[in-house]
């Protein structure tokens, strides 16, 4: 039994603690004693029981090896007992036993350490499955890195996102190609390329190549000196592209490289002339990309090229010669200019068609002809006709300035070689817009003079004095008027003229003498009537009258201080109201128009008429009536200036601006509509900005009165620029009529400028489209922009149906 015993023993401690009970044949053993000795079956069973405890004793030692002593075996089974896993295998882990250690730390779910120990016996398979099963795979990778096994570590970084480490480690592998798929995936364009070359695929590596060398070029901003290592890969590249068909690739990589020589023999080679000559001109060997395009027999381009090696030689005038040979004016120009030769570069421009460049040159040199020929040809028509004029071919001066639609210029050529029927047709095309439009105007009275046409003489010096008075600057023209006026046999307006200059300038030619003739012949054909007083100034049929300034007679309602106006209708002066003091707009009637009964009655009725209003936005009238022979008007007198005269000093207003005066004027607008009245003159002249950024309307009532006055002439009543088209052709108006006029004025306002300014206004009124504002102003918005399209309909139906709806729509698009 003892040797049996012994035998299990010696068996169970030769496998490496690594036996267990059910290892153990218990009934074998027993088979074997049992043939050898013969005992009681009381001794057996006690030999029995000593076996199996002999045997537990065996597998304590068995089971975690030999080298440990009993006191340890003892705590290993106690811990055993109380499954405290862990603690177990750290006692094992610190004697060494890595592989039971482990076994013991998978029991007690300690992945981790359940790794490290197998990793510490060098089991690394079981280790990375233990790291991976506590979610650590790059201690699994690192495990298999820290074995030499880089293949299976590089799997592992991979499957972990660290791509990097699983190149590098596939690198250590020696499996090139799939560090190289990993490389360039990172964008590491340049280790992707060196690994494609070292797993022997060329393409791949100088494709890769390629792309470090265009982003590290792009890096640079194409510096190529800072990056020298990386030009020579883009030459390997473009070896291996050469190599593999891919030629053009290749040169097109060399000259982005910087290897110019290179890569123009390469364009060359494939019979790609025109990017290898631009590769050659770029190197500074011009003469090679001649040579190049005269093989392929393109002269005009070997010219050019030629001629840029001239330039190099300082062959300028060889070099503009090849230049002008082959078409590129231009430059042969320049070429000639910068060599002094001005008359040589002249000819160059106009054949290139710079007629402008070639004109300055020619006249530099004093050749007006041909500088004047080629201003017309380059339409500059007032250089032209300058330049003809000088030279005395006035046919052509007329010519040119025609066709610049220069007619003051025709006007003053005509007029020279007297042909003044044809100048004054000229002077009279002359455009309203024009600066020089006054003095065309006053050339056609002087030449309608001379013909003889005296009325019609008289009527345009009328025309253009209109609201002026006699200055130092304009007194000839006042001087010219009373002499017609005087031809005309209207000799009373004649004398107020002479007298008005002689207030200004007593010494003025002969006025002083005119004036005093006059007295004696008016005063004798006349008899006891008085003569036309001093002091008038024509503003149509009769003189105008001015009012004596007093400002302290107390038998006057109204006291004048100082005249602020002047207009067709009268003038307008500031005055004070003795009774109430208080300040007021002082407006009488004209002279011709206070002669007229009809006049005065409809004046004072529409006085009366606007003084019913009351409204913040409309200048208030005050009164009405007679003093000292003069019919007047009496209104509120605003501090501030028309929106005329805003425009005219700043141009186009603010969008914001531009609503609140259209608001403003629409409440005063709707305000008078409501009872009946119809502005018919709203204009910018006639909105005030006050000092208080309000608006106020002006001259409610006066438009009509003076329809009504002129009821037998047909012309229309009303300003050009803002008329609308059933107030041109005399068609009854209503509040409508006030809307189109209010969408030109508000027109002006946004963009700075009149819809229509030149040409026949009336037609432009009843048949043009107005332009865009917005395109005249791109600040203003859309919403705008229609509003005063719509305002500005040619029919009446398509406006707004009144000023309320305006208003309404003006408030709920506000922005």
């Amino acid at each position: 039994m003892a040797i049996l015993i012994a035998q299990a023993q010696t068996t169970q401690e030769s496998s490496n603690g690594s036996a267990s009970v059910e290892s153990f044949d218990l009934a074998a053993a027993y088979d074997q004693y049992n043939g050898n000795v013969i005992a009681s079956g009381v001794a057996a069973l006690i030999a029995i029981a000593f076996a199996i405890q002999v045997v537990r004793n065996i597998q304590s030692v068995s089971k975690y090896g030999v080298g440990l002593d009993r006191r340890i075996r003892r705590r290993l089974r106690e811990l055993e007992k109380q499954k405290a896993w862990g603690t177990a295998g750290d006692l094992l882990f610190q004697h060494e036993k890595y592989s039971d250690a482990a076994e013991l730390f998978v029991q007690g779910h300690e992945w981790l350490r359940a790794g490290e120990a197998y990793e510490k016996a060098g089991a690394a398979p079981k280790a990375a499955a233990m790291y991976r099963r506590g979610s650590a795979p790059v201690m699994a990778a690192e495990a298999f890195a820290r074995r030499g096994q880089f293949s299976q570590a590089a799997k592992e970084f991979q499957s972990a996102g660290l791509h990097e480490r699983a190149a590098d480690n596939f690198l250590k592998a020696l499996d090139y190609r799939s560090a190289a798929e990993i490389y360039a995936k990172l964008e590491r364009f340049n280790e992707a390329g060196d690994c494609y070359s070292r797993a022997g695929d060329k393409s791949q590596a100088a494709a890769f190549w390629k792309k470090h060398f265009e982003t590290q070029f792009d890096l640079v901003r194409g510096e190529l000196a800072r990056i020298p290592e990386v030009r020579e890969l883009a030459a390997k590249a473009a070896d291996i592209l050469d190599e593999s068909g891919a030629a053009s690739e290749a040169a097109q990589l060399l000259h982005k490289a910087g290897y110019l020589k290179r890569a123009a023999e390469l364009y060359t080679r494939i019979g790609q002339v025109h990017e290898a000559a631009s590769v050659y001109l770029e190197a500074n060997k011009p003469m090679h990309a001649s040579k190049l395009y005269e093989s392929v027999g393109e002269h005009e381009k070997a010219l050019q090229y030629r001629a840029e090696a001239r330039l190099l030689k300082n062959d300028t005038v060889g070099a503009a010669e090849d230049f002008a040979a082959a078409g590129e004016f231009v430059k042969a120009a320049e070429i000639y200019s910068q060599a002094g030769e001005l008359e040589a570069a002249a000819v160059m421009y106009e054949k290139a068609g710079e007629h402008r460049t070639a004109a300055e040159l020619y006249k530099t040199q004093g050749n007006l002809q041909a500088a004047a020929t080629a201003y017309e040809r380059a339409a500059d028509y007032t250089q032209a006709a300058d330049l003809y004029g000088e030279l005395g071919d006035h046919t052509s001066e007329i010519r040119v300035a025609k066709a610049g639609n220069d007619w003051f210029r025709v006007g003053e050529v005509l007029l020279r070689y007297e042909r003044d029927e044809d100048a004054l047709a000229a002077f009279q095309r002359v455009d309203a817009m024009d600066p020089r439009y006054e003095a065309a105007a006053i050339l056609q009275a002087d030449i309608l003079r001379k013909l003889g046409r005296l009325d019609v003489a008289l009527n345009k010096y009328r025309e253009i004095v209109r609201d002026q008075r006699p200055t130092q600057a304009n007194v000839e023209i006042f001087y010219k008027m009373a002499g017609t006026a005087m031809d005309a046999n209207a000799l009373g307006e004649a004398l107020s003229l002479y007298e008005k200059i002689i207030g200004v300038n007593y010494y003025y030619k002969d006025a002083n003498k005119l004036a005093a003739e006059l007295r004696a012949q008016v005063g004798s054909a006349a008899g006891s009537a008085p003569p036309v007083r001093p002091g008038t100034v024509a503003t149509g049929a009769a003189p105008q009258p001015e009012i004596a300034l007093s400002r302290n007679n107390d038998k006057k309602r109204y006291s004048v201080e100082e005249e602020v106006a002047r207009g067709g209708m009268g003038i307008v002066y500031r005055a004070r109201d003795t009774v109430l003091d208080r300040v007021v707009a002082y407006k009488i009637l004209a002279a011709n128009l206070k002669e007229n009964e009809v006049a005065v009655k409809y004046f004072l009725r529409e006085a009366r008429a606007a003084a019913q209003m009351a409204h913040q936005n409309i200048v208030t009238v005050y009164d009405a009536g007679e003093q000292d022979g003069e019919f007047y008007m009496a209104m509120e007198f605003v501090e501030g200036q028309t929106l005329k005269a805003l425009i005219n000093r700043q141009g186009a207003f603010p969008e914001k601006l531009v609503r609140y005066i259209m608001i403003q004027v629409c409440k005063g607008l709707a305000y008078a509509h409501d009872r009946g009245l119809v502005h018919r003159d709203v204009k910018p002249g006639n909105i005030m900005l006050t000092r208080d950024r309000q608006l106020k309307i002006m001259d409610f009532g006066l438009a009509k009165f003076v329809e009504e006055v002129n009821v037998h002439n047909t012309r229309a009543i009303g300003t050009p620029y803002y008329m609308s088209p059933e107030q041109i052709v005399g068609r009854e108006l209503d509040g409508r009529s006030d809307i189109y006029s209010l969408g030109v004025s508000i027109f002006e306002c946004a963009t700075g400028q009149v819809p229509f300014s030149k040409g026949d206004l009336s037609y432009h009124h009843l048949h043009t489209a107005p332009p865009n504002p917005g395109e005249l102003n791109p600040r203003l918005s859309q919403d705008l922009v229609n509003i005063i399209l719509k305002c500005m309909e040619k029919e009446p139906g398509k406006r707004y149906s009144s000023v309320h709806e305006l208003l309404s729509v003006l408030r709920s698009e506000a922005p």
